[in-house]
This record gives C-alpha cells, sequence and structure tokens, in this order.
C-alpha cells in the first residue's frame, strides 16, 4: 500500500489534530471527539460521541474523506451519502488543492449543510 513518507506523516498529522483540537474542545471530549485516521493516501475525519443507552461504548460517524493523489500532488475532499448508501462523492464545489488546509476550511464552514448535517 502506497503511503506518506515519514515526515510528510507528522506534517499532516500535525495539521489534523490542531483542527481536531480547535473544531472540538478538550472540555467536550465526555460528549464527542473529533480525530482521524490515516489510512495509504486516503484520511478520514470522524466524529465518536457515546452510545446511547450504553454510554460506556463510542460511536463514529464519518464527517469527511480526504484522497491525495500523488501524481498530480492535489488533495481531493469527498463526501459521504449517508441517506442513499452509495458510498462517498467527489465534493465538487471546492476544486482539488496541493494542500489539505483549504478542504479542512471547507468542511468547517460546511456551506452545502453534508459534513455537519
Amino acid at each position: 500500500m502506497v503511503s506518506f513518507p515519514p515526515a510528510e506523516r507528522t506534517s499532516l498529522e500535525a495539521i489534523l489534530t490542531h483542527y481536531c483540537r480547535k473544531r472540538c474542545p478538550e472540555h467536550l471530549h465526555d460528549r464527542v471527539k473529533l480525530t482521524f485516521r490515516i489510512e495509504g493516501l486516503i484520511v478520514t475525519l470522524f466524529e465518536r460521541r457515546p452510545s446511547f443507552p450504553d454510554k460506556t461504548r463510542w460511536v463514529e460517524c464519518d464527517v469527511a474523506r480526504f484522497r491525495y493523489f500523488k501524481n498530480r500532488n492535489q488533495w481531493a475532499l469527498y463526501w459521504r451519502d449517508s441517506k442513499r448508501r452509495q458510498g462517498r462523492h467527489l465534493y465538487d464545489r471546492l476544486r482539488p488543492n496541493r494542500s489539505i488546509e483549504p478542504l479542512l476550511a471547507e468542511v468547517d464552514k460546511d456551506p452545502a449543510g453534508i459534513f455537519w448535517g
């Protein structure tokens, strides 16, 4: 599986950790956590919340997915079609970018209401 070189992965993890901390402050972590997973060249941003009624178990909900295209040196943003269960769709309101940060900013703004509902 193709993955990021160690230095690039460390930089990416720092960017994503900062975003998650900014979006979901630590004092809320007993109710909601925002985190990410890096698998190959794909980053999935997801929210974790205590399950109901068993609050000792946490459930994950995908928020957004980012895919890095090495041959183009670009990140693309995808959204999850939760209603039709047809997987992920390319987010067409913002073009792919060389940096993941503008894509994170778009997820944060969520002008289409598809990331945060």
